[in-house]
């Protein structure tokens, strides 16, 4: 070990300082990650630790020994004082380990009281809305409406599932957040969250997609290359239901937002992403995610009954009451650069396409409908 610079363990009776670092790290993994998760394969779960560890724990987790930094911005902090030529054994018993963290400490000490005086106020911190937008749900009009309560600076620019992309201490700054997140992607949102989302008939939702798409006009469809406004505009409704290349946008949408970081491949099958690898799921465990990640949404709405979800959520936040939901986006909205279009008679065949594509959509719609109907309106 010498010769690679590993420094040997220095735990002995009464000093269990190594064993106490795993236990707690073996801990934190079972109880903040793994958690009520099915694993298929040992593969499955080799990638999801692998992804934690390297994707969120080492770069983004915070750790009290350290000074309340992340094990790679406390690895990051400069070695100041002590001689470069020293070798890593050397630097090590000149306690350069136990210099960075008290600098560590000392590096956060306002951080630190600023927590303290937040704790003798008793002044918990304010949750940061989430509107967790699964496209064609409704999700525009209800952030309309949420966003009106917010300053712009106060508004993440993120529309999408790039969350990842963005710096912690930036996302810090936003208190709401509104796009087309999956549920993966939420978990890199720090602090407290209350996490709100639109389902709709899953049938509705995939007509009122493809007419929405149908209607674009060729001049913007060109102007932004957009090939799902695209393909609808090529082809009639079995057709684009057909189509593998919109599979992202017909096939069991709802569930696999919920579940987070599920993919449609070319044979409507479904892999798993994590990190930077992926692995083949099935349809049940597509579900199970699903209703895991569901159950710990804080207000779940239907796009039949925007203004009571919306109600809600105002409560909670202060927010000014509304007499109407204005509707926006709609496939039946004139705008520029919009075609009108005539809807399609739903054949045996169109009909046989919507059950398998909605299969999975369908089964999550009505145990979320009969949940509601137990647990009260819009709060699960």
């Amino acid at each position: 070990m010498a010769e690679l610079g590993v420094t040997s363990s220095m735990s002995r009776s009464g000093k269990v300082w190594d064993n106490s670092a795993m236990e707690s790290f073996s801990s934190s993994l079972k109880t903040e990650r793994m958690r009520g998760r099915i694993y298929r394969t040992r593969d499955q779960a080799r990638a999801d630790v692998f992804d934690c560890i390297e994707r969120f724990y080492n770069s983004r987790r915070r750790h009290s020994t350290i000074g309340y930094l992340s094990p790679m911005d406390f690895e990051a902090l400069p070695e100041a004082g002590y001689p470069r030529c020293l070798s890593n054994q050397q630097q090590a018993n000149t306690g350069v380990q136990s210099w960075r963290r008290r600098n560590a400490v000392a590096h956060n000490i306002s951080r630190a009281s600023q927590m303290k005086a937040e704790f003798l106020e008793l002044k918990p911190e304010m949750p940061k809305l989430v509107l967790m937008h699964i496209p064609k749900t409704g999700g525009t009009s209800l952030h309309f409406h949420f966003s009106q309560h917010f300053l712009p600076e106060e508004i993440c620019p993120e529309r999408f599932s790039r969350l990842d992309n963005i710096d912690p201490n930036q996302l810090k700054k936003y208190k709401y957040f509104s796009g087309h997140y999956n549920f993966q992607q939420i978990r890199f949102i720090p602090g407290p969250k209350c996490i709100v989302t639109l389902l709709r008939d899953p049938v509705d939702r995939i007509l009122s997609n493809y007419y929405f798409w149908k209607r674009h006009s060729w001049d913007l469809i060109k102007l932004h290359q957009l090939r799902g406004p695209e393909i609808a505009k090529r082809t009639n409704l079995l057709e684009f239901l057909r189509n593998p290349e919109v599979a992202d946008s017909t096939s069991n949408m709802m569930t696999r937002f919920l579940a987070g970081g599920v993919n449609v491949q070319e044979d409507f099958s479904y892999k798993f992403s994590a990190g930077c690898h992926s692995f083949a799921i099935s349809d049940l465990e597509v579900v199970s995610m699903a209703i895991f990640n569901l159950s710990s949404v804080d207000f779940i709405g239907f796009s039949t009954e925007m203004h009571e979800i919306y109600a809600r959520v105002a409560a909670k936040f202060s927010m000014k009451p509304v007499s109407e939901i204005v509707r926006l986006n709609t496939r039946h909205d004139k705008q520029e650069n919009f075609d009108e279009v005539a809807d399609e008679v739903i054949n045996r065949e169109i009909k046989r396409e919507l059950n398998e594509l909605t299969r999975l959509d369908r089964m999550l719609y009505r145990l979320a409908r009969s949940h509601v109907r137990l647990r009260g309106v819009g709060h699960l």
